[in-house]
């Protein structure tokens, strides 16, 4: 839970909240005498209560109204937080390449902490930035070349007022007391520039705006949670009714909007109604429609039977008798004559099967074949045989010729015509479906007695399909009394067949009335029944409706009530946060841009969730960062950080990652200023990579040393992030480069190609700091230094004047040749792309020691 701060403001911002509470539903003034109270973030336990009263005041719970009373001011002025601050950070664990259990021991003013980029400074911040859950925090990456993946882990020491404590820390985020700390890095140019921003800090009185802000979204959450929970899933009653239930549409409409009242009615039945429920059962199975439609599809099937009956005996009894005859007799000669020829033509041939009937339907199948491969004149000499695609010798081929004329001759035509003649005589006959008439007629063989219709028409049809058996067999027929029993067969199955329609008509007249009365009965059976069913699920229904009428509701609230309550505390905020917090803010905000010499731009302020917050612009169209140069934004983005840290009344860490990078030297000094200003008041924790920076911060302790604690960070020998304490920066001696070079050399003399130039040409890199270090400690004896701001005049004397000029003949022109042979360094045309080599640099580094030794001699 966040405390809310509580250093003595005006009441103007609390009367404010006090006015607007009280024009506000109960359950909104519950929350705002809660917040006023404790002067803290609402409670789970409050927060359960003003829901409470929200549904007891908007009827949405059985529970009774109980009215709040009106709010006064004179409540929420608790105790001042104790100010904060941090006295060590150890045993530092998997946090990006840090070497392992570093130990920063920060000073209650001012600690500095100096690095080389890439030295490990920004693993130490992210921690820091990472327990305060600064705007920029970042999460923190494991060492990614090695570690033993366990979560990023340090101890913090820290007191709160008198109070000495311990944070055992697990990369958790936002922990208090440190969400109190100040980072200000890189990365928190852009939000202090460019981003609409909130105050990380507001006065106690405002910071009430944003707890009553944070209760109302907590009832609001609340009051969502069960909306969703009352509003019920897809309507589970439409399953249980039929479409022709009498109220179907009200139960397929079941909603908030749904008469409860005229569903109950529709489910009250009656104990005359329930009474007579098992009657209007049987009268409807009495009136189901099956034993009447089985007397008629029985009907109906007689009737076929002996229509088709007699039409069959019509088709018989008009068959042409002496006609079937006479082309019978004549197919019979046809016949005779065609063996005759097909004796005369293969009997001197030596075929198996000759003259059978398959040989006869062998051959023809061939010519069918020729013709459909469309071989008119096959065969020729030497052709092959179509079936097994052998060469044909003479003899097979007068074969097949004769095969082909027997299939093509006169005898064979005058054969086939005598066939067709006899078989459209027959075709009448064998077109009637004697098997289905006798499968009818057979339906009546086991009555009593059995009708003259039946045992006749079986007899006939037995006669039909004995006579079409003879047919398609091209086989002889005599009438044999057929004639007749068909005329007969006429006459009766046309009787039967008027008796069966006109019991068609009678039993369909019947079926309609009867299906009248019974679709008229089972619709009452339904919708009683129907309405049975409603009664017993009623209960069900109504709280399936009642929830969906709760959940509407709470709908309503959510999104006509709630934004218009927020809007209107927001205003409020607004209104106190201009009284309270943004007119001192803009203030200071300008006090530091002249400081700064920053460029002048407007401030907007606005308001979000109860909360002031702050705009920067030049113009209304474009960002800042579009417009100002790098430097510009950095000392806008310190303007912006610094006038907010001046708004806080209780004291606790402001820490600085590189904040002068991009700033001119009377910016710079300006910075310097402040910290130590805000170092009287807050502890001020700074990491940088800025010598200069360094020094000039470390100048303005000299007269107190024990209000400012330097540490270094370095490389190691491959190891990320060690800390070393100090009193200010060290800068490396003649000794220590010297033993550099030497190592250098030594390795360069071991490679070659490639690699030994780049060790010659970084050996001279170093070998132009040597010369810089022995100038600067040695030849001019420290009288003045590159990292201290005073001049040594009681040295001046130990310059030896009469050595220095040799000694600068020598090691200036090694000097110059170093500078050109660096990385990045410019260089005149003629020597560009030159490139030393080994004998040079032991030459030129021989000859530098030389002329040192010489000085100090």
């Amino acid at each position: 839970m966040t405390e809310v701060p509580s250093e003595t403001t005006t009441l103007d911002a609390k009367q404010l909240l006090v006015d607007w509470a009280n024009g506000q539903d109960h359950w909104v003034r519950a929350i705002v005498g809660e917040v006023l109270a404790t002067r803290r973030d609402v409670g789970a336990e409050a927060l359960d209560r003003a829901f409470a009263l929200l549904l007891a005041e908007k009827e949405l719970s059985g529970s009774s109204f109980t009215p709040v009373a009106t709010l006064g001011t004179g409540v929420g002025a608790g105790p001042a937080a104790a100010a904060l601050r941090l006295s060590r950070l150890y045993e530092v664990r998997n946090v990006n390449a840090l070497t392992k259990d570093q130990d920063v021991r920060f000073n209650e003013r001012l600690t500095v902490l100096f690095g080389e980029n890439g030295a490990g400074k920004t693993g130490y911040v992210r921690i820091l930035k990472r327990l305060a859950k600064v705007r920029s925090a970042e999460p923190i990456l494991r060492n990614i070349r090695g570690g033993d993946g366990a979560p990023p882990h340090a101890k913090i020491g820290f007191t709160e007022g008198a109070v000495p404590g311990e944070l055992d820390w697990n990369d958790e985020t936002g922990v208090p007391p440190f969400t109190r700390v100040s980072v200000f890095d890189a990365s928190a140019v852009a939000l202090h520039v460019d981003d609409d921003l909130s105050y990380v800090y507001t006065p106690g009185d405002l910071a009430l705006f944003r707890a009553t802000h944070a209760g109302i979204d907590g009832v609001k959450a609340r009051l969502e949670r069960a909306r969703s929970e009352k509003t019920p899933g897809s309507n589970p009653f439409v399953s249980q009714f039929t479409r022709e239930a009498p109220f179907y549409a009200k139960i397929e409409a079941l909603g908030p909007a749904t008469n409860l009242a005229e569903l109950e009615t529709l489910g009250t039945v009656s104990p005359d109604e329930k009474a007579g429920l098992a009657p209007l059962r049987e009268r409807v199975e009495a009136l189901r429609p099956e034993s009447v439609d089985a007397h008629l599809r029985l009907a109906r099937k007689d009737h076929d039977t002996y229509a088709a009956l007699a039409n069959a005996a019509k088709t018989v009894a008009a068959f042409p008798w002496a006609g079937y005859a006479a082309r019978m007799a004549a197919l019979q000669a046809a016949t005779a004559r065609e063996e005759e020829v097909t004796k005369r033509a293969f009997r001197p041939e030596d075929v198996p099967g000759g003259m059978s009937q398959a040989w006869e339907s062998f051959v023809l199948a061939g010519e069918e074949y020729l013709k459909d491969l469309d071989h008119q004149d096959y065969p020729h000499e030497k052709d092959s045989c179509i079936y097994c695609r052998q060469p044909l010798d003479e003899a097979a081929v007068a074969l097949l010729r004769k095969y082909r004329e027997f299939s093509r001759g006169e005898a064979r035509t005058m054969l086939q015509g005598a066939e067709r003649a006899v078989d459209d005589l027959g075709r009448p006959v064998l077109a009637l479906d004697g098997k289905t008439l006798a499968s009818g007629l057979d339906e009546h063989k086991e009555e009593m007695p059995l009708s003259v219709a039946v045992e006749r028409g079986r007899t006939f049809v037995q006669r039909v399909l004995a006579l079409q058996d003879a047919v398609s067999h091209r086989r002889d027929v005599v009438p044999d009394g057929l004639p007749e029993l068909a005329a007969e067969i006429v006459r009766l199955a046309t009787a039967e067949a008027e008796k069966a329609r006109t019991l068609v008509a009678d039993l369909s007249a019947k079926a309609e009335e009867r299906g009248r009365l019974y679709t008229k009965e089972l619709t009452g059976l339904r919708a009683l029944e129907a309405r049975l069913k409603l009664g017993t699920l009623l209960p069900e229904i109504r709280s399936y409706v009642e929830r969906s009428q709760w959940a509407t509701k709470a709908g309503t609230l959510l999104s006509g009530r709630f934004p218009v309550v927020l809007r209107s505390l927001t205003e409020v905020s607004k209104r106190a946060s201009e009284q309270l917090l943004n007119q001192d803010f803009e203030s200071q905000f300008r006090t530091e841009c002249a400081a700064l010499r920053a460029p002048t731009v407007t401030l907007d302020f606005s308001g979000r969730k109860g909360e002031p917050a702050r705009t920067k612009k030049l113009d209304e169209t474009h960002a800042l960062s579009e417009i100002l140069s790098e430097g510009e934004q950095k000392v806008i983005a310190l303007a912006d950080f610094l006038a907010e840290a001046s708004l806080r009344k209780v004291c606790a860490p402001l820490v600085f990652d590189d904040p002068v990078n991009s700033l001119d030297q009377k910016r710079m000094q300006y910075v310097v200023d402040r910290i130590v200003a805000l170092s009287r008041e807050n502890q001020v924790i700074v990491f940088t990579h800025n010598i200069w920076f360094v020094v000039e911060l470390l100048s303005e302790f000299d007269n107190e040393k024990s209000a400012v604690s330097y540490f270094e960070i370095r490389e190691e020998d491959g190891a990320i992030g060690v800390v070393f304490a100090g009193t200010s920066p060290r800068w490396d001696t003649q000794q220590s480069t010297a033993g550099r070079i030497n190592r250098l050399v030594q390795e360069a003399g071991a490679a070659s190609g490639e690699a030994r130039d780049a060790l010659i040409e970084k050996a001279y890199d170093i070998l132009r700091n040597w010369c810089e270090i022995v100038v600067e400690q040695e030849l001019l004896q420290r009288v003045t230094q590159r990292f201290k701001a005073n001049v040594m005049m009681t040295a001046l004397p130990k310059i030896r004047g009469d050595r220095l000029s040799a000694a600068v003949g020598v090691i200036l022109p090694v000097f110059e040749k170093a500078c050109r042979y660096m990385g990045g360094h410019s260089q005149p045309l003629d020597t560009l792309g030159t490139r030393p080599n080994l004998d040079e640099l032991r030459e030129d580094w021989k000859a530098v020691q030389a002329a040192r030794g010489v000085y100090l001699a």
